[in-house]
């Protein structure tokens, strides 16, 4: 049996997207994304957040980087992936990041003659 490694988030971007190129001329933009959840402690509910790294590639990370910005909400749809490196004391770090195959925009603050969503 093959393994499922799936990832759906909606979350808003914490900063600005950064778009790159490789030295072949791919694309590609790294984007931080907030998702909130909420948890019970006694007799309340406390907010949290977490941050994810999403990485997106060729036309959809121009067009990540064109229309998305700080605050923007955005549907990711990818898979969770890993990088290791060293850093500069040679110590072994890894992080994980989504690999973003599909993203959505998501923006009801547009005027009513746009349509709210556009896919990347």
């Amino acid at each position: 049996m093959r393994g499922l490694n799936r990832v759906t988030l909606l979350g808003r971007l914490g900063r600005d997207p950064e778009l790159r190129t490789s030295a072949s001329g791919t694309s590609w933009a790294t984007l931080s994304l907030a998702t909130d959840r909420s948890r019970r402690e006694g007799d309340g509910w406390v907010e949290e957040t977490d941050w994810h790294r999403v990485k997106v590639f060729g036309r959809d990370a121009e067009r990540s980087h064109q229309r998305l910005s700080k605050g923007s909400l955005a549907l990711v749809e990818g898979s969770i992936s890993y990088e290791t490196w060293e850093d500069k004391e040679g110590v072994r770090r890894t992080s994980t990041v989504i690999l973003a195959d599909r993203i959505t925009f998501v923006d009801p603050r547009r005027a009513s003659s746009e349509p709210a969503m556009a896919q990347a």
